[in-house]
């Protein structure tokens, strides 16, 4: 074995800092290798596991450096390998053992200082990811797929009551994740190449197969969490929408949702629950053939999903794999670099400012208004995303930016863009001061079309300073009377008085001479009448 120095870069131009957290970068290892797996001890120490030069690696953190073993020495077709820790923080690892045709899966355990390896299936033809976990007894589970016919059957190989239990999950399916919600029975998320689908296994004595996600070309690079009432929860690549979808199980149904909206992201993306069952995400973001990637960190919270930046560069990004320790800070290692290629560490120190707010949209005389309040610091900006919602769901790939940068402090925005009759879903889009990008939403609406009764919409704005708008909506042609009264019950002013044809209107009040204080607005027309508050304040 030989240790590494701690290479500790602090990276102000790459690595976005907030005002309460900042993150990291180390060099583990001056290698590339793709299937990368990284896991934190309980004692929060990172350990990792990859392949390199045809040679299986394993390391971690001993306090002033990074120690590295060799496990495996045989040759090695495919870089695909996946680490678990028992329950005693020692090593389990899975891979691919070549001997000049086919592979071998190998399975290693670090015993006594000790590396025990065994054989546990032979003449596989693979050119995939595997997946292993270990139960609360140390006992292995490994997923992978085997390509001897068709597109590949998908495997699954545990060693539960002192014995070996091999069998087929699916007659299709790669890309698995696995992870063991009680022992002796696991779960896989995995994609179907044949059906072209994410699906979800789980083991009950024989294997029992669901679809998640069924809407096109979608499923690849999976990652399963499994929550604290014993659900999966799944991360995984929409090839059809270019983007990062979330899936989750709860009683008999699957929601999902997308993490984020830009196109072509979400590529080798990873999932960690925290103890509250926060997901945590890592994933990344690649232009080609440029070369430029991104490694994005992303948490749910307050319903919405908050994204970071952790790294821009140019260079290829190879896997992204998430823990978390005690304190719900993320830890990522990822591979970069053709011509200089190294092993990299990301963890990040302190806390991070969990936003939440509401957003809602009501119609208006003269759109749509949104308007949103959110918590902690004024951000850096806000922007109001609209997008169509056909078929009951979002369409968020039609997704526009409306407002553009909006101040920080902003509280309010109207889309007189809108058109009557259509049904709208609108985001509000929040960059931090660090970076991190939000999303609240969506709130959806449908705007009305011809006016069946008489409305008067709320005042905007809603305390005013000097002015603000009064909208309503007349179902018949008639005499109309809109007057502005004190709490007193004294005619403070007369806006409207006399005949209006039927539709929508508004007027102005100008309240810049008015005191401070509330006012009722009073709308009479065709026998009825409706009264709103209105608020002076300066």
């Amino acid at each position: 074995m030989f240790i590494i120095k701690r290479l500790f870069i602090l990276l102000p131009l790459v690595i976005v800092s907030g005002s309460l957290a900042e993150w990291h970068e180390e060099t583990v290892a001056p290698t590339l290798s793709h299937q990368l797996s990284i896991q934190l001890d309980s004692s929060g120490t990172p350990h990792v596991a990859y392949i390199d030069n045809e040679t299986v690696h394993y390391g971690y953190w001993n306090g002033s450096g990074w120690e590295l073993q060799v496990v495996d020495t045989a040759g090695f077709d495919n870089v695909y390998t996946s680490l678990a820790l028992g329950s005693d923080d020692n090593p389990h690892i899975a891979y691919y053992a070549f001997n000049g045709s086919l592979n071998t899966l190998r399975y290693a355990r670090l015993i006594n200082n000790t590396w025990v390896i065994e054989n546990l299936d032979f003449n596989i033809i693979n050119s995939d990811f595997l997946s292993i976990a270990v139960d609360e007894y140390d006992q292995a589970y490994i997923a992978y797929r085997d390509a001897h016919f068709g597109d590949g059957t998908l495997r699954c190989i545990f060693f539960y009551d002192c014995d070996w239990h091999r069998g087929i999950v699916d007659n299709s399916g790669r890309n698995p994740s696995i992870k063991v919600n009680y022992p002796g029975s696991p779960g896989i998320s995995y994609y179907d190449p044949v059906m072209r689908v994410l699906k979800y296994a789980r083991y009950t004595g024989s294997w029992q197969t669901m679809f998640v996600d069924y809407s096109g070309d979608t499923g690849y690079y999976s990652s399963l969490a499994i929550d604290s009432n014993h659900n999966p929860k799944i991360v995984y690549f929409d090839s059809a929408n270019l983007q990062i979808k979330y899936a989750q199980y709860e009683a008999t149904v699957w929601s999902i949702e997308s993490v984020d909206m830009r196109n072509d992201v979400g590529y080798f993306c990873s999932v960690a629950l925290d103890a509250n069952d926060t997901p945590h995400f890592s994933y990344t973001y690649a232009e080609e053939p440029e070369g430029y990637f991104e490694i994005i960190y992303a948490y749910k919270a307050g319903g919405s999903y908050h994204k970071q930046v952790v790294l821009g560069s140019d260079g290829m990004a190879s896997m992204s794999p998430i823990a978390l320790d005690d304190d719900s800070q993320p830890h990522i290692l990822y591979s970069r670099g053709l011509g200089n290629p190294t092993l990299n560490y990301l963890w990040r120190e302190g806390s991070a400012p969990v936003g939440q707010g509401t957003f809602t949209a009501k119609n208006h005389a003269e759109g749509v208004l949104l308007s949103w309040s959110i918590t902690g610091d004024t951000p850096a900006s806000v922007s109001v995303l609209r997008g169509l919602t056909q078929n009951g769901s979002v369409s968020q790939n039609d997704t526009v930016a409306l407002s553009g940068a909006l101040s920080g402090s902003a509280t309010s925005w109207l889309d007189v863009s809108a058109e009557a009759g259509v049904k709208y879903a609108y985001y509000l889009e929040v960059t931090e001061l660090d970076g991190t990008v939000s999303h609240f939403g969506p709130s959806e609406i449908v705007v009305p079309g011809a006016v069946s009764e008489l409305t008067l919409s709320d005042p905007f704005p809603n305390p005013a300073s000097s002015a603000l708008t009064v909208s309503y909506e007349l179902a018949t042609d008639g005499a109309v009377s809109l007057n502005v009264y004190d709490l007193s019950g004294r005619l403070v002013e007369t806006l409207v008085s006399g005949n209006q044809t039927a539709g929508r209107h508004s007027v102005s009040w100008d309240s810049s001479t008015s005191a401070t204080g509330v006012y009722l607005l009073r709308l009479e027309a065709a026998g009825e009448a409706i009264t709103k508050r209105a608020v002076v304040s300066r």
